[in-house]
């Protein structure tokens, strides 16, 4: 049988899936999370190499070697789910509670075994006493499982990442490279492909031939899987070290509760630790320490991280990571006005308040001046020649 574009493009999909399973577990696997993300790039690739035969008909002559791929689907969202888990969390061994996410796997192919004991004209008779527009059930059923099972997990994912990044916020003063925008924007692509999904199964309820092969939600759900999986290798190595910080930094801490209303720390204490906090910003500028975090600096009042979180958001109404910054960016701009200064970059003097990437200086600084350095320094020499 001739194959088409569609077998091109699923075969072509599968290969690549498999050489970045590979790639994954070679270089990437002393990241425990990764252990999911190759476990994904390859329960993906066999769901392509599934359609691909299914494109080329082979499942009518071979039905039982069908319900050997089928129903493996259902692992792909758990997979991303628990990759976004140990990604985001301090764990370095499977929890087993986490089984449960793969119950509906579990399940399903049980419910496929007696089909093994069936013959092909069996099989046939019982998927064809079941048709609901020219379709079996039983694969109508899947597929509208598959599309509630990505809904939730995408959105877990989603609250995940931003309970994650609101810890960065409160305990670390610079997050270039361990935020997980990437993966919030991934679980966003990964929504839209699911509604795509969605509405090819619409269609083929209503018997509309066009959506019976999924040839658009099968391209979009090629990107999303290999974006999280080139993006999640490439930042192995980066997430290796941060899982070490950021248990350090809890260890520290002993607590990441916003909460204050039970902290019991009065007004005049209160009052007390941000005057300290206050003497150590504007007179030994402790800002300027690029990898500052929240529990560093407690020691130094000394204060509870619990403690001093609460001073900084009551007096500041701002959470530790733009306190601190706040203060890097007036340190660049009284250091950029200076005359004596003129000879050198801008990223110099931002480097030297404390920043440690251009990129996030140059997000910062328009985050709260509304304008890029550079044209802030522009306009200041503009307005002393005039």
């Amino acid at each position: 049988m001739k194959i088409d574009f569609v077998g091109i493009v699923l075969i072509i999909g599968a290969i690549q899936g498999f050489a970045l399973a590979f790639l994954i577990f070679q270089k990437g696997r002393s990241l425990f999370a990764n252990r999911f993300l190759y476990s994904l790039m390859l329960v993906f690739s066999v769901t392509l190499v599934s359609l691909w035969l299914s494109d080329l008909g082979y499942y009518l002559t071979n039905p039982k070697m069908m319900f050997t791929f089928e129903g493996i689907q259902l692992a792909i969202f758990p997979l991303y789910f628990l990759y976004s888990k140990y990604l985001t969390g301090k764990r370095e061994d499977f929890d087993k509670k986490d089984w449960i996410h793969f119950l509906p796997f579990i399940s399903y192919k049980i419910f496929l075994i007696p089909f093994y004991f069936l013959n092909q004209k069996e099989i046939f008779d019982f998927l064809n006493s079941s048709l609901i527009s020219n379709h079996p059930l039983q694969y109508i059923l899947f597929n509208w499982i598959i599309i509630f099972q990505g809904f939730i997990y995408l959105i877990l994912v989603i609250i995940r990442v931003k309970k994650r990044d609101e810890f960065i916020e409160n305990h670390f003063s610079s997050n270039y490279k361990i935020k997980l925008d990437w993966l919030k924007n991934a679980s966003y692509l990964g929504i839209l492909t699911t509604l795509v999904f969605l509405t090819e199964n619409v269609l083929l309820f209503i018997n509309n031939s066009l959506s019976e092969t999924f040839g658009i939600s099968s391209v979009a759900a090629g990107i999303y899987i290999y974006a999280i999986g080139y993006l999640g290798f490439s930042r192995s190595e980066v997430f290796t070290e941060l899982v070490s910080i950021e248990s350090k930094e809890i260890e520290r801490g002993k607590t990441t509760n916003d909460k204050y209303e039970k902290s019991g720390l009065s007004k005049e204490k209160a009052d007390e630790y941000y005057q300290k906090l206050i003497q150590l910003m504007e007179d030994e500028k402790i800002f300027k320490q690029t990898k500052l975090t929240l529990s560093e600096l407690a020691e130094m009042i000394p204060i509870s991280s619990h403690n001093l979180s609460e001073v900084i958001n009551t007096k500041t109404e701002m959470n530790f990571f733009d306190f601190i910054n706040r203060y890097r960016i007036e340190e660049v701009k009284k250091g950029m006005l200076k005359l004596e200064n003129s000879n050198f970059t801008l990223l110099a003097i931002a480097m030297d308040a404390g920043f440690n990437s251009k990129s996030s200086f140059n997000t910062l600084f328009k985050k709260y001046e509304n304008v890029t350095p550079s044209e802030y320094r522009k306009e200041y020499f503009n307005s002393k020649s005039n």
